[in-house]
């Protein structure tokens, strides 16, 4: 049964939605504190930014679900890749974190740790429920 995987990469790319926003939420709180005439533009672009980043993750995110879906294990082997890459994405934000504490400081690094583990389980049950492909019999000469 593969459906736990589907669904850890399903929480997977709502986690990562949810650290988008949550950022984006941090940036419009801390731009409250200053009065600048660049905050709307910086909060806009920010927005954009967000917007871009969750189509092409979420574009990622399907170029591993719909193969799996279909039984292809190549799709698992790219999901393995992106999962490892996001996770260590994932822990230098952390570090970057640790530095610049914020309003929403714990709410971010909550995420973060989610999507860690989220994507270290994805790992681990993805390995798990490998299919390897059938074993064909021993190949033997066609009789004429």
């Amino acid at each position: 049964m593969r459906k736990p995987v589907y669904l850890l990469l399903l929480i997977s790319a709502a986690l990562y939605v949810g650290e988008q926003v949550v950022g984006v939420l941090e940036l419009v709180i801390r731009s409250q504190q200053f009065s600048s005439a660049n905050t709307g533009a910086m909060i806009g672009s920010s927005v954009m930014g967000v917007a871009f980043s969750v189509c092409i993750i979420g574009a990622l995110y399907m170029v591993v679900l719909i193969p799996m879906m279909l039984g292809h294990n190549w799709g698992r082997v790219v999901g393995y890749v992106f999962a490892s890459l996001g996770t260590l994405g994932a822990i230098l934000n952390l570090v970057y974190l640790i530095g610049l504490p914020g309003p929403l400081w714990i709410l971010n690094v909550g995420v973060e740790l989610l999507f860690i583990g989220v994507n270290i389980a994805w790992i681990v049950v993805a390995a798990k429920t490998w299919e390897k492909p059938a074993a064909a019999p021993y190949p033997c000469p066609p009789l004429h």
